[in-house]
């Protein structure tokens, strides 16, 4: 689930590249919230690994009650 608080005027766009096994994906949006429920966390790859790097603003992530702060710059594995 997604919500914002700019639902009227949201936009959000990703320009994405395959490279072999790799893909490369620049996503562009607005602020959000996404949530993940445990269901659909174990229903994921586990193969799967994302490398974030913030390149505007900041992305807040919590997991239970652990709670982190990237800013322009850090990487989020």
């Amino acid at each position: 689930m997604i919500s914002s608080d700019r639902a009227v005027d949201f936009r959000a766009s990703v320009t994405m590249l395959q490279l072999g096994q790799i893909m490369v994906a620049a996503p562009q949006f607005d602020g959000m919230e996404p949530t993940r429920t445990t269901r659909l966390t174990r229903r994921s790859d586990p193969e799967l690994w994302m490398l974030t790097l913030v390149s505007a603003g900041v992305m807040q992530l919590e997991q239970g009650r652990n709670r982190a702060q990237s800013a322009i710059g850090d990487l989020v594995v």
